[in-house]
């Protein structure tokens, strides 16, 4: 008898590793772009596209729903150079149904960009949410939300004052895994610096972002 011969092709191979890398740590995808250009140079890019590799949901003792996104990525230049985006989201809990629509104030998303010497932080400002109840502890969701971005200088601190700093449109969807030590992570890193949920955001902080390489 002919023994039976497993073939895999390496599509199909690419296609299986990538469910199961998913399947670890969720993925993501987020586009980010200006609200209102005063001008539009040729080496200007038009969108940012965040391609989220790290993707966790839990809820919390309080009955809210917690989200935390992240893009990691290594320079060649060196560590310094790193590319690290965070995003944490707070909801009011899951849904009761099959979906469930949010809307979006000043306390559902904070935002921390490092690349390099270039530091941003964002922070909502209204928009909507649309999350799916969980199957199989993953969690689908869609946003689209205004945030008001600042930027870290040496001397100057956050800047300009969140409620002056430009607005953003940020768009995004994911498929979160339930994993609430790696979430609080995340969680915990968009709050730092004057940036927690439950003060106003600091413009000048008392000391430099942690990220900040010395």
């Amino acid at each position: 008898m002919e023994r039976l011969r497993c073939r895999f092709s390496p599509l199909l191979y690419l296609s299986i590793s990538l469910s199961l890398l998913c399947g670890c740590t969720g993925v993501g995808t987020v586009h980010i772009v200006p609200l209102l250009r005063s001008d539009l140079p040729p080496n200007e890019p038009l969108m940012q596209d965040v391609h989220v590799d790290e993707a966790y949901y839990w809820t919390d003792s309080d009955g809210s729903l917690k989200l935390a996104l992240r893009q990691q990525s290594s320079s060649l230049l060196g560590r310094a150079w790193d590319m690290d985006w965070q995003m944490s989201v707070v909801l009011e809990g899951l849904p009761a149904g099959s979906e469930r629509l949010y809307r979006l104030g000043p306390i559902a998303i904070r935002v921390i960009q490092d690349f390099g010497g270039d530091h941003r932080r964002s922070s909502s400002a209204m928009g909507v949410a649309v999350v799916q109840q969980p199957r199989n502890h993953r969690l689908k969701g869609r946003l689209h939300v205004t945030v008001h971005q600042q930027q870290f200088g040496v001397l100057s601190g956050w800047v300009p004052v969140l409620y002056r700093a430009p607005l953003l449109v940020l768009v995004a969807e994911f498929e979160a895994v339930e994993n609430s030590a790696k979430g609080r992570e995340i969680l915990t890193h968009t709050e730092t610096d004057g940036f927690e949920r439950r003060a106003n955001p600091a413009t000048m902080p008392a000391r430099m972002p942690t990220t900040i390489a010395p």
